[in-house]
């Protein structure tokens, strides 16, 4: 994503519902606590490189992490 401007992401998984979530670098999530349809935005004014960590739940309590790294340019 580009320095200086704002980027969303709309996080979804299938099956789940419920879970947690985080970030590294200079932006952080307001809650840990992650619901189906829930997403999260900002504007990084620095360049960096930062990972969104995902563990989801389903209604049988089976869990499922995935991360995705993003580069601040």
């Amino acid at each position: 994503i580009n320095r200086g401007q704002f980027a969303s992401w709309a996080v979804e998984s299938q099956n789940a519902v419920s879970g947690t979530w985080s970030l590294t670098g200079s932006v952080g999530v307001s809650n840990p606590n992650w619901a189906p349809g829930n997403g999260f935005g900002g504007t990084w004014n620095v360049s960096e490189i930062f990972v969104l960590r995902l563990t989801v739940f389903n209604a049988e309590g089976a869990s499922s992490t995935a991360s995705i790294t993003v580069t601040v340019a």
